[in-house]
Parts: C-alpha cells; structure tokens; sequence
C-alpha cells in the first residue's frame, strides 16, 4: 500500500516539473508585452513603411453627432441604446522610399476594457470613406476616424465622465504594444 503511495508522490513531481520546465519555456519565447505611450502630437512608427501621429479627438453626443454627420447614421445605431462619436484626427506618414499601404481599420480605440473598431457606418460620411490610404514616398495625408461607443459598455458614472482621454489608438500588440493617447 505505501508503495503505491510512492509511486503516485513520484508521478505527481514529475509531472509537476515537467509542466513547470514547458511554462517556462512558453514564457522565454513569447515573452510578457511591452507597452510604448505615445502622446499626442507626437509621431511613432506604426509599420515598416509608415507612421502615424494622433493630433487630437473630440467626442460627440448622440444628438451632436447626427448634427454633424446626419440621420443616416441612425440606420446603422441600435435603437433605444444612447451612443457617443469619437473622433479622431491622425497623421499618417510614408517614412519609406516606395509606395505603401496603410489600412485604417487595424487601428483600434482602446482603453483597459474593450476595444472598438473604426464605425463605418459614420466614416462613410467624413473625408476619409475609404480605410486604406495609399502614399506615395514621403508623402503624408491628413485623416479623420470615427469609433462609436455605446453607453451598454458602460455604467451611468462612466458614460456621464467619458471624454477623449479615456482613450487611446492602437495599431500594433505584440511584442511591443503601442498606445497613441489623445490627450
């Protein structure tokens, strides 16, 4: 009987060590995420090719958004659930010597809870509708993107609170995450 109970001790240990051993190893490889602030104003890489620089946001109101961007949006907004715009004024800068694509929409706004990708149903009606732009070296473009917030993804306190500073742009996670903030 205490034999088995040896037994059963010694596979358990090895187990547990072999386990260990390959958590480690995971770990070694994909190590833990490194966060890159980057301020408003200020321009970071975000591919190879280009770069991006967050030059303010605002955000709208339900009512102040269908002012700004007309009814149609609401055909697109679930009825009875209040909603906010944020909108944001970008930079994006080809620092290469050939052509380049940036696509907008694998630029999400994030805080530490969820994340949201660009609104199409309100982009269409800015000055930047399509979500890839094309540069030319060292060519730069000026552009708008809208993400809709939903006040379901949030309790009373916080939605009464939500400004742009409860934000940030993200275009790239791992191994180093980088964060525009627009404030």
């Amino acid at each position: 009987m205490r034999k088995y109970k040896y037994i059963k001790f010694a596979a358990f240990a090895i187990i547990l060590v072999l386990f260990i051993i390959k958590v480690a190893e995971v770990n070694k490889k994909y190590p833990q995420v490194v966060y890159k602030d980057i301020e408003v104003g200020e321009t970071s890489a975000w591919t190879e090719e280009l770069e991006l620089t967050i030059n303010g946001a605002r955000v709208f109101s339900s009512k102040e958004a269908v002012d700004r961007y007309g009814n149609i949006i609401l055909n697109d907004m679930v009825d009875g659930i209040d909603f906010k715009v944020v909108e944001v004024d970008a930079t994006v800068t080809n620092k290469s010597d050939s052509n380049a694509i940036g696509y907008l929409y694998d630029l999400y706004m994030e805080n530490l809870v969820f994340a949201n990708g660009i609104a199409a149903e309100i982009q269409i009606n800015t000055d930047t509708d399509k979500l890839d732009v094309d540069l030319n070296p060292k060519e730069y473009k000026d552009v708008t993107l809208c993400y809709v917030i939903y006040d379901t993804q949030f309790n009373d306190k916080e939605w009464d609170e939500i400004g742009s500073k409860s934000f940030w742009i993200s275009g790239s996670h791992y191994p180093v995450k980088k964060r525009w903030h627009f404030i």
